[in-house]
Formats: structure tokens, sequence, C-alpha cells
């Protein structure tokens, strides 16, 4: 079902330092141009110009986002983080510089201290990065209430560099420029002749009631996700 939506605000964390992965400075800025200028939803505390991010340094700001961002923007009640950069195999941590990881219970132990969560506003993290499908499979489990989860592939799956997010722009966009989510998850395999080189199969976990989409009420704008479904409820 839909939900009142005032805005989505967001926060980007990028890790220079892994300069194999040269989009995701790159996949950043396009979420936020698409964001901004066509979707025409504000973006605020954009904190993902350090190019060098440690746990410390993130984990500050993403303190702030919960806390002081969310008490400036009252009218908000959906709180949206996106992650690009590297995801630890066994559990899906996020992969900072000097060997710093954050956990989803890192970020969850910030958010239930927050002035956002005693407010009842929502979580929402999109994930690009390699084994984020853990991060939705512990959701599930934990049956959490108040947070949705975005993850570019499953527990077991790697990304590619710069993929996730061009098809997950491409997803939100209105017809005739936006594609089906049919399409957009057979963009996620990679072929050569007939043969699967490469696969991700994106993955959500949403509260109940499996829906898709969060709708911005101020913007009239849907919020898609993409991928296998999972719920509270199983």
């Amino acid at each position: 079902g839909t939900t009142d939506r005032t805005s989505l605000r967001g926060v980007s964390v990028t890790a220079k330092s892994n300069i194999h992965l040269t989009e995701v400075f790159k996949d950043m800025y396009e979420l936020v141009r698409y964001w901004t200028k066509e979707a025409k939803v504000e973006v605020s505390a954009k904190i993902g110009l350090d190019p060098e991010p440690e746990r410390d340094w993130v984990m500050k700001k993403l303190c702030g986002f919960f806390n002081t961002d969310a008490e400036a923007h009252a009218d908000t009640d959906t709180m949206l983080v996106y992650y690009s950069g590297h995801g630890e195999g066994t559990a899906g941590d996020w992969c900072l510089h000097n060997d710093d990881r954050i956990s989803l219970d890192d970020v969850l132990t910030l958010w239930n201290g927050s002035f956002a969560k005693s407010k009842a506003k929502v979580l929402v993290l999109v994930l690009d990065s390699c084994h984020s499908g853990w991060w939705v499979e512990r959701a599930r489990d934990l049956k959490l209430p108040d947070v949705i989860i975005q993850a570019a592939c499953s527990k077991t799956q790697t990304t590619l560099d710069g993929s996730f997010n061009a098809v997950f722009i491409d997803y939100q966009k209105l017809a005739p420029a936006g594609i089906s989510h049919d399409t957009a998850m057979s963009r996620m395999v990679l072929t050569r002749g007939d043969t699967i080189v490469h696969e991700c199969r994106p993955c959500v976990y949403v509260p109940r009631g499996g829906a898709k989409y969060i709708l911005c009420s101020a913007t009239g704008q849907t919020f898609k996700l993409m991928g296998d479904v999972h719920t509270a409820s199983g």
C-alpha cells in the first residue's frame, strides 16, 4: 500500500580508497541528480564528500542525520541512507577505510536511540554493495518494524561496479523513459551468448504487506523497490 511521505532525505557514503570501484562517486551524484532534478525530491545531509571515510566519521554523520537533521526537518517521516562501496562476505558489513567495518546492528543501535525513531519516522537503507542481501535477511529475522532495506544482490552474490545504480534509476523513471520490474531484473544478468557471466538478484525487506514502493506525498512521486521481497512474516 501507500504511505504518507513528505520527502526523502538521503545520506551517501562512498570510499574513494577502494580505487577499483571507480563508479561509486558517479553513482552517488547520478542518484542525487535524479532525485533532485527529475523526481523533485528534496535531498539534504549528503555526507559522501570525505574521500577516505572511517568508521567513527561515518557513525558520527549517521548519528547527526538521525537526530539533528531529523529534528530540523520535523515534517519528514522517511530517512533514507544510500551506501555505495564494498560489502563483506559473511554479513554484508560496510567496508570502509583502514579496514573499518559497519554492521547493520551498528546502524540499528544509532537508529533505536535516535530522535527520528522517537517520532515514528521510517529508515530506508539502499545498499549498492556485495553481499548486501545479508542485511535484508537480518532485518527479516529481527522483524524490524520501521526499517526498509533495498539490497543490490543476495547474500551470496557480488555486484558489478556501476551496474545496479543505473538500472535502479531507470526503474524509478516514469514511462516512456522508465523500465518495468521484469526488465530491471533482467538487466542485472550479464550474459555472453547463451552463457550467464554474472548475475545479481536484488532483494528487499519491508516490515509488512510486501509493498514495492513508497509514495512521496509532497511530489506524488513513487520510490520503487526492486527485487525479491522479504517481510517480517517470512
